[in-house]
């Protein structure tokens, strides 16, 4: 029987309620159930490499944010940005534009 990856559950939950994602909507984003998800959040159960690849693909992180905590800014921020209308897209751009001109 193989030990479960502790870290990796704790990661996943810490993602989906960063997100604000209700534990059914981050499984049914994800293409897993929701008891699954809970299994998986609190280290009950491991999971395989292709429910790991369904969860990077689906929030825009790497494997290695699951895995190891090593996150990538830019796949978090792509991920935020695509769940942005248009209106909310050009109001993002125009705070960083006045972000980067006062830094």
């Amino acid at each position: 029987m193989r030990k479960p990856i502790t870290p990796s559950g704790f990661r996943i939950r810490e993602l989906r309620e960063s997100l604000k994602y209700s534990r059914e909507a981050f499984a049914e984003k994800a293409g897993i159930s929701p008891d699954f998800l809970y299994h998986i959040e609190t280290t009950k159960k491991d999971f395989t490499t292709e429910t790991l690849k369904k969860l990077c693909n689906a929030f825009c992180v790497s494997s290695d944010y699951i895995l190891f905590g090593v996150q990538n800014q830019n796949q978090h921020i792509e991920f935020l940005l695509n769940q942005m209308d248009d209106n909310q897209k050009s109001l993002a751009l125009d705070i960083l534009k006045i972000i980067i001109i006062k830094i």
